[in-house]
Order: C-alpha cells, then structure tokens, then sequence
C-alpha cells in the first residue's frame, strides 16, 4: 500500500507482527507486549471516535514507544492532528491518495492543542 512517511509518499508493506490496536486497550497494561512490536496499528476512519487520537500521544510521550505507529484511514482534515500526535506512517481513507494527503499537512498552523 502506500502511505505517507515523514511527509514523502512510499509504497509499504504492514510487518505480519504488527499489532492492531482497538480504541479501549489498556496501552499501560499491554505496554510489555506493545513495546515489543514491530508496528503498532491505529484506526483514524471513523471521525466519532477520538481515542486513537489519545493513545499514539501516549505511546509516545508518557511510555517512550519508538517503533512504528501506523494511522488507517487519514483524511485531509485530520492528517496533520494524526502526525502531531504520534503517528510516523499514514495510510489515506479510501475516498483518497496518499498524494491526495500531502498539501494538508501545512494547511493548519495554528492549534487549539499548543501542548500536541
């Protein structure tokens, strides 16, 4: 598939041990077997639920993950909040191309969020 990985559009293939992460896991509790992943998966198609939103922010600032966290299903108007939050590889909703997703990066400079 291709996806959007530091802002440059590439063809990538998700690892077999990569691990899908539903929107009520307990990233704390699971934090053993997560760190251990290759890539972690997260959700963004639906626009009702926030909480992947939550969980890469925590991965990455309070648990220090480094590994790769993968964001399904980006649309032009959350890509940017998705790439503040954590996320380092962003596959597009199918409505879109990966290209589709690159102007939208910079089109929002100014942030309700100033701590993401």
């Amino acid at each position: 598939m291709q996806v959007i990985k530091e802002r440059i559009v590439i063809d990538y293939d998700l690892p077999e041990s990569a691990i899908k992460i539903e929107p009520d896991t307990d990233l704390k509790e699971q934090l053993a077997t997560l760190s251990e992943a290759p890539a972690l998966i997260f959700d963004f198609s639906n626009y009702e639920e926030g909480r992947p939103y939550s969980q890469t922010r925590q991965l990455r600032t309070r648990f220090g993950f480094t590994g790769d966290i993968v964001a399904l299903g980006a649309r032009k108007d959350n890509v940017a909040m998705i790439e503040r939050c954590g996320a380092n590889i962003i596959s597009a909703h199918e409505k879109y191309s990966a290209d589709d997703l690159l102007p939208f990066f910079e089109e929002i400079t100014d942030y309700y969020q100033p701590n993401y």
